[in-house]
């Protein structure tokens, strides 16, 4: 089986390889159903047969070094019996060059890197703020909008300050998680939130753009809830999901 899944995903563009497709889920919060955009032939036998009773002994390691993001995914995780544990747990410290033009692309350049030194199936995501007006931007250059130096509350009054004109104000996090296992197996899995760009920061809660990004069924940006109840709306949260259930087929 090939090392390289390829497969078509919502937002993220196409990733390249040889070998049968990789599996993809586009999943939506707040939308229980999620559809398989590209199935491989045969399943994931050789990778998932270790994983007994829901997800039994294996142990998966987290490739980011975002606290934000490590707490989230864990908790995610975690509440589906999966057991995973942050890069730095076996040793790896280095930063992960995303040269990448994709969500989809920098999810795996991180999870092969960090599988191949740890030997263990790895998980990563890379997700991002998409805001309409602005023609898709941040999008992948999301973590450094503005400019790598400023804060995250910066960042934020940044935005806000180039949608000051701006009525339509339309925008969604989208997330690309995957999983890459030892034998070279992949998974994928995509998630997306929508909402809109709030005129000025809101909530304690969170991280990146959370407290501007408002929500308008709840009435609340993602920094004024609970972790529980972001992560049952979050892109991270419906791609995690997702993941899972590829998982388990």
């Amino acid at each position: 089986m090939s090392g390289r899944g390829s497969g078509r995903g919502s937002g993220s563009g196409s990733g390249h390889g040889s070998g049968r497709d990789a599996d993809v889920v586009l999943a939506t919060s707040g939308n229980a159903e999620s559809r398989a955009e590209s199935r491989a032939e045969g399943g994931m036998e050789s990778s998932a047969g270790n994983i007994e009773g829901g997800f039994g002994k294996t142990v998966f390691v987290l490739a980011t070094a975002n606290s934000g993001k490590i707490r989230e995914m864990r908790s995610i995780l975690g509440a589906a019996g999966i057991d995973a544990i942050a890069r730095s747990e076996v040793g790896i410290e280095s930063d992960i060059e995303e040269t990448g033009g994709t969500f989809r692309d920098n999810a795996l350049i991180k999870a092969r890197y960090v599988c191949k030194l740890s030997g263990m199936p790895a998980i990563a995501d890379d997700s991002g703020l998409v805001v309409e007006a602005l023609g898709g931007a941040p999008g992948v250059d999301t973590s450094s909008y503005g400019g790598i130096a400023l804060t995250n509350d910066e960042r934020c009054r940044f935005l806000i300050k180039n949608m000051e004109n701006v009525e339509h104000r339309a925008a969604k996090f989208v997330c690309t998680v995957v999983c890459v296992f030892p034998n070279g197996d992949e998974l994928i899995a995509e998630g997306e939130c929508s909402g809109e760009i709030a005129r000025s920061l809101s909530g304690e809660n969170g991280f990146g753009f959370d407290p501007v990004f408002f929500i308008p069924q709840i009435g609340k940006t993602l920094a004024e809830i609970s972790q529980e109840e972001k992560n049952g709306l979050s892109h991270r949260g419906a791609a995690l999901r997702a993941l899972v259930r590829l998982m388990a087929e």
